[in-house]
Parts: C-alpha cells; structure tokens; sequence
C-alpha cells in the first residue's frame, strides 16, 4: 500500500458502535500534547476489531455499561510529534517500528456507567505514570475491580492489553497489518463515499 492510500478495512466506529461515547482526545487540546494532534474527531479501527468491540458492547449494555473512546487509529505523523514530546516506550511507540494505533489496530477505551459517568480507574487516560501500569495494585479494591472488568470485557473480545496502560487495547491480528500515514481527513471523506 502506498503512502496516502486509504485502506478498506478500516471502518469509522461511529457507524459500529451504537451506544459508545467518543471524546477523541487528540481532536482538541485536553491531552499529554496540550494542544490539538488530529483535524477531527473521527474514529477509525479494523474491520474484524470493530467488529467483535459491537459485539461486545451488545453484552455490556444488558449490565448498564457503555464505552467511553479516546483514540484508535492514529497516523504516523501524529506518533512522530508523540515520540519527539515523550521518547519513552512504554507510552509511545518509536516511529521508526510504529505502533498497532497505526496500524488501526489498537484502541483506548474506558467503561461508564448508565449514567454516562466513567468508572473509576485510578488515573486518568494518558498518565504516564507506574500508578497507569496494569499490575499496579496500590488502589481501592473498587478501583482494582474495574481494571479488572475492562481487562476481561476487552479479552473475551480478543484483544490484548499492554503492560503500562490501563485503557489501551490491541486487536488480535494487529500484526497483520501495515503501519499508516493516512490522515483522518482522507478516511471520512472515504468513509463518506462508502
């Protein structure tokens, strides 16, 4: 695939998940960057990931759940100015390997409740600290608990987790896939003639 090319398995989750909310962090300023990465909110992921997270969110729904999304799919440009701003690898991918959000691979959730309210995790989305790490264990068994149904939520689902970020998901076969520079911009404007 070329650079630009916009790939067909990549699949605007707004048209998948019915009841999500999405706050793209990294379509305005409140993010680790503090200032505005993407030119939109749009939300891209993988066919066969967004596919099972419907699923998913089907089962959810019937224990009062919702998702909350941050970000899945992530071009390479915005990971460069990442990686320039942080350098660190265990919260941002090197540029030069890319990471499964560039490949439309990965996605950073949260649960809520029904009432719209975010569960609480013991930190926010993007902090970039060891209190972050899926093996920390200094919190509140509430806190511990809630980790712990997402973990499972997502895995029944098929997706991994990573080490140092408690909202970040891989989809299965993220491997598969090749690392992206396509701009969000592109994929709703194809996304809009599919």
């Amino acid at each position: 695939m070329a650079r630009g090319d916009v790939p067909s398995y990549l699949v605007d989750l707004r048209t998948v998940l019915r009841h999500a909310e999405f706050d793209i962090r990294y379509a305005g300023p409140h993010n680790f960057m503090g200032r505005r990465l993407y030119p939109c909110d749009a939300c891209f992921l993988e066919q066969s990931a967004a596919d099972a997270l419907a699923k998913t969110e089907k089962v959810i729904r019937r224990y009062g759940l919702r998702f909350r999304i941050y970000d899945a799919y992530r071009p390479l440009a915005v990971t460069r100015q990442m990686w320039n701003r942080i350098g660190d690898p265990r919260y941002v991918a090197n540029p030069k390997t890319g990471s499964r959000h560039n490949r439309g691979c990965a996605i950073d959730l949260t649960l809520m409740d029904s009432r719209g309210r975010n569960l609480d995790m013991g930190t926010e989305f993007d902090d970039f600290s060891e209190q972050s790490h899926t093996a920390y264990a200094n919190f509140p068994a509430e806190v511990l608990g809630n980790r712990a149904l997402l973990r499972e939520i997502m895995a029944s689902a098929g997706f991994g987790v990573i080490r140092t970020e408690w909202w970040h998901f891989d989809g299965p076969n993220w491997h598969e896939f090749p690392v992206l520079d396509v701009s969000l911009n592109a994929l709703n404007r194809q996304s809009r003639r599919s």
